[in-house]
């Protein structure tokens, strides 16, 4: 597959925004338990954020896995046609090799 290496740059493009969002969320987390001078507002905030960066993450994930389903699917789809065409050729040599040895028949006849 000639795109094999666009879906490992894209896998890993998805696996490093997923870590920059852990980082973030991370962040956010450390910032609402060590300031204790938050206002409950600013607190609510702040889960508000960790709570939306996480269904970034969860969205980012469920797109990896279909993407790798995705081609997974395209790859035995592959797999499956390939095995298709070489059964195909090997039935058409097959009656090639038949048809030679008939005509060597005929030939030693006359």
């Amino acid at each position: 597959m000639s795109n094999l290496p666009d879906i490992q740059e894209n896998n890993e493009q998805i696996l490093n925004d997923i870590q920059s969002l852990q980082q973030m969320e991370q962040q956010l987390f450390n910032n609402l338990e060590t300031n204790a001078n938050l206002t409950s507002r600013q607190q609510q905030d702040i889960i508000t954020k960790i709570n939306q960066i996480s269904q970034m993450r969860i969205n980012l994930y469920e797109t990896l896995t279909g993407v790798n389903g995705f081609y997974q699917n395209a790859l035995t789809s592959s797999i499956g046609t390939l095995q298709e065409q070489t059964s195909a050729i090997a039935i058409v040599e097959n009656e090639l090799n038949n048809a030679k040895k008939r005509l060597e028949m005929l030939e030693v006849e006359f």
